[in-house]
């Protein structure tokens, strides 16, 4: 079933019940148990990728919360996307944070990248990485090497990876649209994971947004900005 929205500009989208970040083409997903995460309602899953489907590199852009201390897997973003625009992937686990970790931690952020990196067909160099959840333990690499290694990507991966990213959140939450653009249809894709601590920019929050709409890079980069500062900006939960 869908439901149609009209936006400005008279374009109108159908949302499609079940939809997730792999509804655009080209996009696979997954998520797997790795044993880091402890609490939440089954499937208990902790470990995620979004990834490429094909060999053509996806078109990336971030915004990151402003808050004074952040996690390896920030910086590390933070670094790559300010270098390109493309990108192969994106790995998340929950139940830790890799916040406060130290050296141990920037090199445990670097390897999960590049675990993901060999998974999906790439390199440590164009692959995103993001870790939520406690802060001050260390990542159990080899519960996450395992569980990288392991991980089935799929077309049908789109659910999986929205547990994956759970923490205290209740239910998952995500979402697909369509849309028709100059006889075109295109597809958008999305989810999220938080409850709490949404403040200040987004703080522990995840969110992921997946389009096979064709876009340019300085575009999206400045379109991302404009909506989430009108959007996830606005909460203020703490």
């Amino acid at each position: 079933m869908t439901s149609p929205l009209t936006a400005d500009g008279g374009i109108t989208f159908d949302w499609i019940d079940g939809g997730g970040v792999t509804t655009p083409a080209g996009f696979v997903a997954g998520g797997i148990y790795a044993g880091i995460k402890t609490y939440g309602s089954e499937p208990r899953l902790d470990v995620g990728i979004i990834a490429a489907e094909g060999e053509t590199p996806l078109v990336a852009a971030g915004v990151f919360t402003k808050n004074a201390v952040t996690g390896h897997p920030v910086t590390h973003d933070r670094k790559l996307l300010a270098s390109t625009s493309e990108v192969r992937g994106v790995v998340c686990n929950s139940g830790n944070a890799n916040t406060a970790t130290g050296t141990q931690g920037a090199e445990d952020c670097a390897r999960m990248a590049e675990l993901a990196g060999a998974r999906i067909g790439g390199d440590a160099a164009n692959v995103l990485v993001g870790s939520t959840g406690v802060i001050g333990r260390m990542l159990p690499m080899d519960k996450l090497a395992a569980a990288i290694e392991g991980i089935e990507l799929s077309r049908e991966g789109g659910y999986a990876f929205s547990r994956a990213i759970m923490t205290t959140d209740t239910h998952e939450k995500q979402y697909a649209l369509r849309f028709t653009v100059e006889g075109r249809t295109y597809h958008v894709g999305g989810c999220a994971k938080g409850s709490g601590m949404i403040h200040p920019d987004m703080a522990t929050m995840y969110g992921f947004i997946t389009t096979d709409a064709p876009v340019d890079p300085a575009w999206l980069k400045q379109a991302w900005k404009s909506v989430v500062d009108v959007s996830f900006n606005m909460i203020d939960v703490d």
